[in-house]
């Protein structure tokens, strides 16, 4: 009876802390419930708290289910892990996106695009919009740009828009989250291939891919399947298939694409490098050459958008008042220059395995996000693949931190005011930089205690 007790109350537990995580994800529920009854009068303001707690209960839920996954897995744990992560991922899909009105932008403009007309060039505000406006009632704080987003998104969101004004959400929903579940069997495979799937809590139940595809339902979902699909390709040794999915992932949004720099270094020969950047650039050409042959000018209001927003910026806040937007930039720019250079040289010059291969390509991919002026919490999808293979403290640090911004729905939707506060954005990055301390001292120890035994030794 020991022996069995001693086998059965992890498994015991573990299924105890599935059913919450479960019950944590399907309270999404009630406070959609609440958005659309008069319970908004009473706890429409606290909506952003709430959403808050959620997500950081469930990200301490994910995480006690990965630290109790044995060394040895079985076919039982891994099912039941898998059967939560989808239930969790299709309870959301019933119900109307409310931590972000996005999905409202990319139904409109999926709709501007079958009218004949080209969201590139015509935005929201345009008076001859105005018959569509009043059916598909896109954000207002959105009206005076054109779209910045490439031309597979606008393509899918044509799709959706196609069922029209009624049904137009249920298809990108059920389209979005399609791509989570995709991107969980992607996953799994992944984990599979490497022997970590001990990690499978990481992905099955990332609360960033099960909020923001189900709930929220943002098109960084599919770069998130790209950016995972090129990995399993480039474990397979698939170079072009890497680079035609690179190229589709950032066909849709544009962070896929600095995963090709560190997928070109894991490559060993210059045939294959060739490969991967053939299979991406053709993409690129081919997506980007289509929509100019359909008399789309895919520039859209990227510039516009990077000079008035500003978001979750730990630099931009701390350096922009001192030194002004275009000081800032150009430091962003340089920063990024030197700390990608130094990881080159470092990998070049001095360390080749696999584990440091691992952590020079999520640092190389997390790098652009850190210099971004504007970033939210669902821009940080696509790296969850990374951190299931090698988890680390930054990036854990930054995905438990950065939905605290969600606070900001408090006030937006019980009263339209949106004032992110600037004490999220100080937390986020004193969190980045008290775990990128951390990190450095710990394998500055590592170092310092391997070197000690080696004099030993010697």
């Amino acid at each position: 009876m020991s022996v069995m007790g001693v086998e059965t109350r992890p498994m015991h537990l573990t299924n105890g802390l599935l059913l919450l995580f479960f019950a944590v994800i399907a309270y999404s529920l009630f406070l959609s419930y609440q958005l659309q009854s008069s319970a908004l009068n009473i706890m429409g303001n606290h909506i952003g708290t709430q959403v808050v707690v959620q997500y950081l209960l469930a990200y301490a839920l994910m995480f006690g289910v990965w630290c109790k996954m044995p060394v040895t897995l079985n076919t039982k744990l891994i099912r039941r892990l898998l059967f939560c992560g989808v239930a969790a991922r299709l309870v959301l899909i019933v119900i109307d996106p409310y931590t972000s009105n996005d999905v409202s932008r990319y139904l409109f403009d999926g709709r501007i695009l079958l009218e004949g007309l080209d969201p590139y060039s015509i935005a929201h505000d345009a008076p001859e919009l105005a018959d569509l406006r009043a059916q598909w009632l896109p954000p207002s704080e959105h009206a005076k740009y054109v779209t910045l987003y490439p031309p597979l998104a606008l393509l899918l969101y044509s799709i959706a828009s196609f069922f029209g004004s009624l049904h137009a959400i249920v298809v990108w929903k059920t389209l979005t989250a399609l791509a989570s579940l995709s991107l969980l069997a992607v996953g799994y495979k992944v984990l599979q291939r490497a022997g970590l799937l001990r990690h499978l809590p990481l992905i099955a139940l990332s609360p960033l891919l099960i909020f923001e595809a189900g709930e929220a339902a943002h098109i960084d979902v599919f770069s998130a399947l790209s950016v995972a699909a090129a990995v399993w390709a480039w474990q397979y040794k698939k170079w072009l298939l890497a680079g035609v999915v690179i190229g589709l992932g950032a066909s849709v949004k544009i962070l896929p694409l600095f995963l090709l720099l560190p997928l070109a270094l894991f490559v060993k020969t210059w045939r294959a490098r060739a490969w991967l950047a053939l299979g991406c650039f053709i993409t690129l050409l081919v997506v980007y050459g289509t929509a100019l042959a359909s008399g789309l000018r895919p520039v859209g209001s990227i510039s516009v958008f990077f000079s008035k927003w500003r978001a979750n910026s730990p630099l931009f806040h701390w350096l922009e008042p001192c030194l002004g937007q275009s000081m800032v930039i150009l430091v962003a720019v340089l920063f990024g220059l030197l700390m990608s250079s130094l990881l080159v040289w470092g990998w070049a010059s001095r360390d080749k395995s696999s584990g440091y291969a691992l952590a020079l390509a999520q640092a190389l991919f997390v790098l652009p996000l850190i210099l971004s002026p504007v970033i939210f919490p669902w821009y940080l999808m696509p790296l969850v693949i990374f951190f299931a293979l090698q988890p680390t403290l930054v990036i854990a640090g930054w995905m438990v931190v950065l939905p605290i911004s969600y606070e900001v729905l408090n006030q937006f939707l019980c009263c339209g005011v949106w004032a992110p506060a600037g004490w999220v954005t100080n937390l986020i990055g004193l969190v980045l930089i008290a775990a990128s301390v951390s990190t450095f001292l710990i394998k500055k120890k590592v170092m310092l205690d391997e070197y000690s035994a080696i004099i030993k030794h010697e």
